[in-house]
């Protein structure tokens, strides 16, 4: 028994990873579902050290509460299907967690005196909105390691590092929620969203300049051993190389390409480019991804929870019911609509419940003819509520990412360090559509 549950504990992260990633060749409805039964195995196998975080114990009441509808109406097929729905982001989270190897091997960071070199925390929010379009989660397991946070300046810095990453969201399609949008508006092109997502890009990074103008951080001090910098530049050459030849040539998702290629580029790097030199460079794999789970297994549960809310609150014809009596009340007043999307649902998930669940049933009620939008209007709408709802949700993906790697709470960097921010640009969004819709 011992050695079945050491064996589950060491390998069942990583054969999710495999399992996940062989999806994106084929059936990848069938090699989540396997992904989702290994973590799930995993967590059952651990010493339930998740359940003493908040993530865990909500997490628990999540699923509990899903079973409970799905016991009442007998959908027991859509409580299951939904446990792999978020799995993807699971993933994402272990495979980005790679891009933090590199750095410990890798001469980079600030000047070699003592403080090392210091950078406004805006400036950090702008340089996280610039390479987050290639990197995704990876900036923040990028900036993670670069920067020297602790107390309540790691909140703030982590705080700065998310807000970055959702800006880069309103102008970039190669982030997740993108893709899912996009998917609910097929007729809509990038670049015709832009005229309206910019005006909104622009807002966050004017906030962050205006409120955090005399906050700074300091970068690690340079190594005087190890490899040389640009070796970092290699990784993230390499992992664009590889995210454009899935999404374009394999077609791939965006998660699963993304996942696919932090851990190629990693493993690349070390066999093409570190395999000589005086520093020994060490990159093994499984028990990388057994020793990060720990690290985010509540979180890890929280997904796979909300994944099942989600299927059965899908399925559930009262709550169906309910939405769609509240949508057409509210057909007559398109404010009371703009609200309940740029409001209502970053107000859900700041309850825990992940940003997808909301937008599932939001996104089939409410249209763009409605609100008298454009469809491309629409799509910057959506997105301006994912914005939101990432910077306050605790159990989004860049939040728990963030958490991890700057080593602060993800209800502390949700509901403390975001809201402000978020209720900000909140009505500056609200100013907008309401403006130029009916």
């Amino acid at each position: 028994m011992k050695t079945a549950r050491a064996f589950i504990r060491h390998w069942f992260p990583g054969l999710a990873v495999v399992a996940y990633l062989v999806g994106g060749w084929h059936s990848p409805g069938l090699w989540e579902a396997v992904a989702a039964a290994l973590l799930i195995v995993r967590l059952a196998a651990g010493d339930g050290a998740w359940l003493n975080k908040t993530s865990g114990r909500v997490a628990l009441a999540m699923l509990l509460g899903s079973a409970l509808l799905a016991s009442r109406n007998g959908h027991w097929d859509a409580w299951f299907g939904g446990l792999d729905r978020y799995v993807g982001v699971v993933v994402l989270v272990l495979c980005v967690s790679f891009l933090r190897l590199p750095l410990q091997h890798i001469r980079i960071g600030g000047a070699r005196q003592a403080g090392g070199r210091r950078s406004p925390v805006a400036l950090i929010a702008t340089a996280s909105s610039a390479v987050s379009p290639l990197l995704n989660l990876g900036t923040i397991a990028l900036l993670g390691g670069l920067l020297q946070t602790e107390g309540r300046q790691a909140t703030s810095v982590s705080g700065a590092v998310t807000r970055g990453v959702g800006a880069a969201l309103l102008v970039s399609p190669t982030f997740a929620p993108s893709a899912i949008v996009l998917s609910e508006l097929p007729g809509v092109s990038w670049v015709s969203t832009l005229p309206v997502a910019l005006p909104l890009f622009c807002s966050l990074l004017a906030m962050a300049w205006l409120c955090q103008s005399r906050q700074s951080v300091t970068w690690t001090a340079a190594r005087s051993d190890g490899l040389p910098g640009f070796h970092l530049l290699l990784v993230i050459a390499l992992m664009a190389t590889l995210l454009v030849a899935l999404r374009a040539l394999a077609d791939w998702s965006i998660v699963h390409s993304v996942s696919a290629a932090a851990v190629a580029s990693v493993l690349l790097w070390r066999w093409v480019f570190a395999r000589t030199g005086a520093t020994p460079v060490s990159i093994r794999p499984r028990q990388h991804l057994s020793g990060f789970w720990p690290a985010i297994e509540a979180e890890a549960a929280l997904f796979l929870a909300s994944g099942a809310l989600a299927g059965i609150l899908a399925a559930d014809p009262g709550f169906q019911a309910f939405a769609q009596s509240f949508v057409a009340a509210a057909a007559d007043s398109p404010l009371l609509l703009f609200v309940t999307v740029l409001v209502g649902m970053p107000a859900v998930t700041a309850l825990g419940i992940h940003p997808i669940v909301p937008f599932v049933i939001l996104v089939h009620l409410i249209d763009a003819a409605t609100l008298g939008l454009a469809s491309a209007q629409m799509y910057v709408l959506w997105v301006s509520a994912w914005v939101l709802a990432m910077m306050v949700s605790p159990v989004s993906a860049i939040n728990i990412s963030a958490a991890t790697f700057f080593r602060v709470s993800p209800w502390v960097l949700g509901l403390r360090e975001n809201v402000p921010y978020a209720a900000l640009f909140a009505a500056i969004a609200l100013a907008l559509f309401t403006t130029i819709g009916r």
